[in-house]
């Protein structure tokens, strides 16, 4: 399929939203104690939690061919997820230990969990996902099938999240690719869809106004994904199929509306390098912060959130370039 410049815009805004999750937490793995510079980040986490891990599925199911015989498939995959996952993947886990003192990676332990986890869940769940909706297509061709098997995996997904010591150990999030299955199905199914700005705008819409109602009614907020894991359960699987779709419908229209921005496009493209390395690099932006401002009071932290999140996009913007750069573009998957 043709690259769509407003599906770059699109993964643009839900990296630079995975980005900005993990800016509190990561802050606190420096052991800084910021509370004024987190709160900004711990406050608006609500509008895009629910939806930023779940929408890369629905994406990755609405660009990515099915139809591909099987070599071409898998081998396609283990280049672009498998590669890049188990090569930068640990260099982003060497950053990690020295930035943040954890030396676990280089403990028998650390390495049997490397080995057997992957450094990213979400890389190997994407990776065991596509598989294994591969799968599916090539032997359930009724559509309708198609779809009631994706929501059988995510009911069985959660029942084995809450029952976790009833089956095999989570080795390379295996459970977690279950649940993510039904939003690749939900992406292939929207091909057959034609998207234009009114209907985006249409379903979008309802982005707002449930997230709007869910401060009156929390039983409707958003479902958040810590890692791999999730207190998703049966009855709320409507609400989050439901925020996933719409959030998404949301963003697009919003790309759509923005017109060619190049940053956003150039994250969009590039939001693997950005998700492997997000959190190194906001440690360490946090860290070189620190050495300039020591946000004591409101306005000082106001200053360091600033010069933080510049510091972030800088660092990240070179990583990026980097990376795309031979040969370490190879490790990508770059032809």
């Amino acid at each position: 399929m043709k690259r769509l410049d407003y599906i770059d815009r699109v993964k643009g805004l839900l990296i630079i939203s995975v980005v900005l999750g993990h800016a509190a937490w990561s802050i606190g793995l420096m052991d800084y104690n910021y509370p004024y510079v987190c709160y900004p980040f711990n406050t608006t986490v609500f509008l895009y939690v629910g939806i930023f891990m779940q929408a890369f599925f629905f994406v990755s199911g609405y660009v990515t061919n099915f139809h591909k015989d099987f070599k071409t498939f898998i081998v396609r995959n283990i280049q672009t997820i498998i590669v890049p996952l188990f090569t930068l993947g640990f260099v982003k886990q060497v950053l990690d230990c020295l930035l943040t003192a954890d030396h676990s990676l280089f403990s028998a332990g650390g390495l049997r969990s490397f080995v057997l986890n992957g450094p990213l869940w979400f890389l190997n769940a994407l990776f065991l996902s596509r598989l294994i909706y591969w799968m599916v297509v090539h032997s359930v061709h009724n559509r309708y099938m198609r779809g009631s098997v994706m929501i059988a995996l995510m009911i069985g997904s959660i029942f084995i999240n809450h029952h976790p010591n009833s089956f095999p150990s989570d080795y390379f999030y295996w459970q977690a690719s279950l649940g993510f299955c039904v939003f690749l199905w939900i992406g292939d199914e929207m091909k057959q869809v034609r998207i234009t700005d009114k209907r985006l705008l249409g379903v979008g819409i309802f982005y707002v106004f449930l997230l709007a109602l869910s401060r009156f009614l929390p039983i409707l907020s958003p479902i958040h994904y810590y890692a791999a894991k999730s207190t998703l359960t049966y009855w709320q699987i409507p609400v989050d199929v439901f925020y996933v779709l719409s959030g998404t419908a949301l963003l697009g229209w919003i790309s759509r509306k923005l017109g060619q921005n190049k940053f956003l496009e150039y994250y969009g493209q590039n939001s693997l390098v950005v998700y492997i390395f997000n959190v190194p690099v906001l440690c360490f932006s946090a860290f070189l912060t620190t050495l300039i401002i020591s946000p004591t009071d409101k306005v000082k932290s106001m200053l360091y959130l600033l010069v933080f999140m510049a510091l972030t996009f800088i660092i990240m913007t070179f990583v990026i370039f980097c990376c795309t750069k031979r040969p370490l573009n190879i490790l990508l998957g770059k032809r």
